[in-house]
């Protein structure tokens, strides 16, 4: 918690407990590149300044986002069978804020509509992305 990075690599990095960036900021590139969250990531109150890879990444907790900014490229995104979202996986969007929405992107991923609650998603960019679930 209360981090302050430059350029930042986690490239196939694990984390086994709980990865906690809360209130950090990402002041260069932050590259998840084939990293594997066990449990929990809180990236809650956080800043990213530069462009955020979570490529290849894979969740298997909750990863909450909250209340965090993004100011540059945001891409989440599965290749090959290669990451993204467990069964147990949960996101927590709430009031993030996306500067540049034109430029986060979500790409072969299972995602859940109601981790999208209270944001526009209009200029997000989803492909082939499989939604499961409802939102009553």
């Amino acid at each position: 918690m209360w981090c302050a990075f430059g350029f930042t690599e986690f490239i196939g990095t694990s984390f086994r407990d709980e990865a906690d960036f809360s209130f950090s900021k990402f002041e260069g590139m932050a590259n998840f590149i084939s990293a594997t969250f066990d449990s929990a990531l809180r990236l809650k109150m956080s800043a990213f300044d530069s462009e955020a890879r979570f490529r290849m990444a894979t969740f298997n907790g909750k990863a909450d986002f909250s209340h965090t900014a993004f100011k540059g490229i945001v891409s989440f995104s599965a290749e090959h069978g290669i990451g993204g979202f467990g069964t147990d996986a949960a996101f927590d969007f709430r009031h993030v804020r996306f500067e540049n929405p034109r430029q986060v992107s979500f790409h072969g991923l299972t995602l859940r509509p109601h981790w999208f609650l209270i944001l526009d998603l209009r200029e997000f960019e989803f492909i082939d992305v499989k939604w499961i679930g409802q939102l009553r």
